[in-house]
């Protein structure tokens, strides 16, 4: 009889995870339909976007990640590039102290704009090419974002520290979310 249970339990939970599943990318899908609805018309003013394909979507926009999480996993930031999966952000919400170390991030914060809209996370953003001053987060989050134009090396050299030196110089001890684009190393 506990055996029997037991499945029922396990059919309950799986039939849950493979709602969760689709609905999360029925989210995602619209979220990548809305951003090829603005390029086909036009909304969006820079023509100089297109050359870079940067707000283009891709094929990849439209799977889910294959990660195990025990949690709920949500893309979160704009479709394409700027976005990011990552695992519990529900619960990293109900938190009050959390941290959140960026790099790379090249102009393109939706990410983190999401991140500090829904939860009570301080930011740490870091880029070797970024201008603070072509970052707007900066001024709607006062006091929740940092940003600092370094990389992320494997040795502390002029223009690069480890990850440990920016969170001793940031006094963290732990880093809830990890984002690593593919701008964070510079040129070397």
């Amino acid at each position: 009889m506990i055996f029997y249970n037991f499945l029922d339990l396990h059919e309950r939970c799986l039939l849950q995870k493979l709602q969760e599943s689709e609905l999360n990318w029925h989210r995602t899908s619209r979220k990548t339909f809305r951003s090829e609805i603005q390029i086909v018309e036009n909304k969006f003013p820079n023509q100089d976007t297109f050359s870079t394909h940067e707000n283009l979507t891709t094929i990849w926009d439209y799977f889910l990640p294959s990660f195990g999480c025990p949690l709920t996993k949500e893309r979160v930031g704009r479709v394409g590039d700027g976005g990011k999966w990552i695992c519990g952000i529900r619960d990293l919400a109900k938190r009050k102290n959390c941290v959140v170390y960026s790099f790379g991030v090249r102009g393109e914060t939706s990410f983190e704009e999401e991140i500090l809209r829904r939860t009570h996370c301080r930011i740490h953003m870091f880029d070797p090419d970024g201008n603070a001053n072509e970052l707007p987060v900066l001024s709607r989050f006062p006091g929740r974002v940092t940003f600092s134009r370094i990389a992320i090396g494997n040795e502390d050299v002029p223009g690069f520290k480890t990850l440990r030196s920016f969170m001793e110089m940031n006094g963290d001890e732990f880093a809830d979310i990890l984002k690593v684009g593919k701008f964070s190393f510079g040129q070397r």
